[in-house]
Parts: C-alpha cells; structure tokens; sequence
C-alpha cells in the first residue's frame, strides 16, 4: 500500500465500558491488579473516576508522542517480515483501564486496544503484536483457515508473534512472553532464526501443530 501508516491513538468510553462488561462476563480475566478484590460497582466507580481526569484522556497524546520516532521504522520492519506492504493506512489504537486488549480486524476500520495500566514499553509491544496479528490476517489468514480450521488458525497466529521479540528486540527493549504457547514458539523461533522466509515457517508451523500439538476434543 502506498504511503505511510500511521497508529491513530483515542479513547472512546464506549468501548472502555464494552471492554470491561465482557471482562466482568468471562471470568474477571483482565482486571488489572488495581481492581482486584473489588466489586463490581466499585470497579465502575474507578473507571468513571479515571475517565473523568484530564490526564487519562490526555494519554493517547502522550502515548503518540513517544511512538513517533519509532513508527516509521516499525512499519518497515513489518513489512520485511512478511514480505508485504502494509495491509492498511491507518489504525486505531483505543486506550482501555482494562489489561485485556482485544483487536477487531475490519478491513476498512482495523483497531485494536491499548491499556492504561500498561507502561510505554508494553505498550508498543501491544502495538506490534496486534498490527502482527491483522497483517497475519490479511495476507496468510484465509490460507491457513483452509488448512487447519479456525481454531488452530488463531493458535498459530499467537504462537508466531514471537518472531516480535526476535525482530523488535532493539526498537522496544522489551519482550512478549506466551507460557501455554511455549513449546512452538520455541521452534518457530528456530525456524524463523534460519530463514527468515515467513511463509515457509508458517508451512513448518502447521506441520508442527498437527502433529505435535493435541487440542480439546482431539484423541
């Protein structure tokens, strides 16, 4: 695609509020340490509290400041990972007070979100896990879908974000860890750490899933 993409960092308490209904439905995974031990209504209390403090709604302005010297670079590196132009010109980066931090991949309006409780450093590993992700998508979704089924489609496409820790070890500092992942992201490292050719660890991975990897249900 032509032309530079840029991250678009907001907050819309919107989706704020949808985030954290769909944590308190599933278990509470994703409230961050603050939170715990706390109520419901309590919990809603805090966030309204948040919302209301210019600081948290001057964030996505703090946070687009220290993103700007590396996005360029960032996309260049993505690009060459996946042997790819960048799927999209823009995407939006929504700041949630949750630690889940789901990604919607819409062609026309890819976003994803960013949490408060995170620092910088994670957060721009957020940031490349989740453009990872709606790259993976757009250009190898569809094929492995057709392969191995949706499930194990999303497996992997967790799994191979470790390529991120290999690849953006020196932009960010930082790394993502996967500890239920651990095994294949150990070998889809090596593969990756061979030859760099995405497709080809892609088609090794799928191997390596169906053979060594056993999901519920599966004899």
């Amino acid at each position: 695609m032509k032309g530079s993409s840029r991250i678009n960092f907001l907050f819309d308490p919107k989706k704020d509020w949808e985030n954290f209904f769909y944590v308190i439905k599933n278990d509470k995974w994703g409230i961050p340490p603050e939170f715990k031990g706390l109520s419901e209504n309590e919990i809603k209390k805090n966030i309204q509290f948040i919302h209301s403090q210019n600081f948290f709604r001057d964030y996505p302005k703090i946070i687009r400041e220290n993103w700007e010297p590396f996005e360029k670079r960032f996309f260049k590196i993505i690009e060459k990972i996946f042997n790819k132009p960048i799927a999209h010109r823009k995407y939006k980066a929504y700041l949630t007070t949750m630690t889940r931090c789901p990604y919607f991949y819409k062609k026309n309006d890819p976003w994803f979100m960013i949490s408060f409780y995170n620092s910088i450093p994670s957060i721009f590993m957020t940031i490349a896990h989740e453009i990872f992700h709606m790259q993976f998508h757009a250009y190898l979704g569809e094929k492995v879908r057709n392969m191995i089924g949706e499930l194990k489609m999303d497996y992997l496409s967790e799994a191979i974000t470790v390529i991120i820790n290999e690849e953006f070890r020196d932009l960010f500092l930082s790394v993502q860890r996967d500890p239920s992942r651990e095994k294949i992201r150990g070998f889809i490292l090596n593969e990756w750490k061979k030859n760099k050719n995405l497709e080809e660890v892609v088609q090794k991975s799928i191997k390596y899933i169906k053979n060594k990897v056993k999901f519920h249900g599966e004899h």
